[in-house]
């Protein structure tokens, strides 16, 4: 009886001790977090690098400390936007769980969920997929399927679903996740919102703006009356709001509402974060809708510098961002300086996504408005084709970019003068737009525009004035 009482205190003195370490070491190294350090900068090198070449030498007997310390690191590295250290420190972290048959303990299975979390973000989506549903399969398993921590994998799992292509599965599983997350943490925690994040997210995503942008103002609300007006959480949903707002043509909202967010996130994280640099991209382009073209081009070029510099070239984000820049100045009129542009990240995209992601497919397209622009439709027609073929094979029928990439093949058949194809493609893509976006949304009415033009163009101006009064 008291070998086994001494066990238990020495059992629970190590656990102790394992706790109180680890609590210090996250203390330490999560002052390099920008959500903590709050714009201070932080000296990375003189903390993260030379504790990862030490930690192996001060763990040479303790491979479980030696996993927890390396966990740490690697989220550190993570907070930092720096991917290659922080994969390198997740995977050494995962190795020394397995070699110590800890497949299935709740530290393992979280740093599965911080290692498929930098996956998403590093922009290698399928393994993501793999290590979160290993991850959530396992805590499903172990500690149920309702349990936050389940519930905060499978949030994660979902937006990795989404990031990868797999929107009505993403979804159908933060749809579920939100509701379970309402019963066991409440409305207003932390997951519950971030997961609310998500669903208003992948509901602009699918073409529901008017009921994401409802999702995103009561996620604003409640996080500004739990969390603070300047929370992350705040940041977050006024940022997805904004969009919304934008896909709405409601663009002096939206603008107003971006520059403050810019303004919190810069504050909270610094200027060179993801988080302050997706959403300078968004005002970008909402000022550019507002006719403010020189300024959206200064700042386009400002968030492609600073992605490059921190992301990659080749990474999903700065794609993204080079693509936006190329866009700003095709609306300019400079073509000249938009076309290398719009080469280089279709280039990129098709080496690093493939050829049917939707990077690829949006890149092809809006290359061929350039080429439109340019008048040479004979030249962008292959590529308004193929971006359609690819969106028909990637989306759902009813998808709002499949609906987009038939209504600009169905203009550069005008163009071209091919009125019966165009036609039958611009009908498809008015009934694919009306359907999705609704009758009343900006592009149908681009899609109504498009087909009285085509008929003004083919001498039926019956039709034209038919389509050019419908609503």
């Amino acid at each position: 009886m008291r070998s086994t009482v001494r066990a238990r205190d020495a059992e629970a003195a190590a656990r102790r001790e394992a706790e109180s370490a680890l609590a210090f070491i996250s203390e330490m190294f999560g002052a390099v977090d920008p959500r903590l350090a709050k714009g201070r900068d932080v000296k990375v090198a003189e903390i993260l690098d030379p504790a990862a070449e030490k930690v192996g030498q001060a763990f040479t007997s303790d491979a479980e400390g030696e996993a927890v310390v390396r966990g740490v690191l690697g989220q550190a590295y993570s907070n930092l936007t720096r991917y290659p250290e922080a994969l390198r420190e997740f995977e050494r972290a995962w190795d020394l769980h397995q070699k110590l048959g800890q497949e299935d303990d709740p530290q393992a299975l979280a740093l599965l969920q911080d290692w498929g979390a930098t996956l998403v973000a590093a922009g290698d989506v399928a393994r993501a997929l793999d290590l979160l549903q290993r991850a959530w399969e396992r805590r499903s398993a172990t500690i149920g399927p309702t349990h936050p921590d389940t519930l905060a994998t499978r949030s994660l799992l979902a937006y990795a679903k989404q990031v990868g292509g797999d929107l009505d599965a993403a979804m159908a599983d933060i749809q579920g996740v939100v509701q379970d997350q309402v019963k066991t943490v409440g409305p207003n925690d932390r997951a519950t919102l971030e997961s609310m994040c998500s669903l208003a997210d992948m509901l602009g995503s699918a073409g529901k703006h008017e009921e994401a942008l409802r999702v995103a103002r009561e996620v604003s609300t409640r996080a500004v009356s739990a969390h603070g007006a300047e929370s992350d959480l705040a940041l977050m949903a006024q940022s997805i709001e904004a969009e919304l707002l934008g896909d709405l043509g409601r663009d002096e909202e939206a603008a107003k509402l971006l520059e403050q967010v810019v303004r919190g996130k810069e504050k909270r994280y610094g200027p060179n974060h993801p988080e302050t640099l997706i959403s300078l991209d968004v005002l970008a382009g909402t000022v550019g809708s507002l006719g403010q073209e020189e300024r959206a081009i200064a700042l386009s070029r400002e968030v492609v510098d600073r992605a490059t510099q921190v992301l990659g070239e080749a990474h999903a984000s700065t794609l993204t961002y080079m693509n936006n820049l190329a866009q700003e100045l095709r609306r300019a009129g400079r073509l000249a300086e938009a076309e290398p542009v719009f080469h280089r990240v279709i280039e990129l995209r098709r080496q690093v996504e493939g050829p049917h992601a939707e990077g690829t497919l949006v890149a092809l397209s809006n290359l061929g408005l350039l080429l439109l622009q340019r008048g040479v439709p004979e030249e962008a027609l292959p590529l308004f084709q193929e971006a359609a073929d690819g969106f028909r094979s990637t989306v759902a029928p009813d998808h709002w970019m499949l609906g987009v990439a038939l209504l600009n093949l169905g203009r550069c058949q005008t163009a071209l003068r091919r009125y019966p194809d165009a036609e039958a493609t611009l009908l498809d893509a008015h009934a694919r737009l009306s359907q999705s976006l609704g009758a009343t949304h900006r592009r149908t009415e681009q899609a109504r525009a498009a087909l009285a033009e085509l008929y003004r163009d083919w001498g039926r101006p019956q039709q034209a004035a038919s389509w050019g009064a419908s609503k």
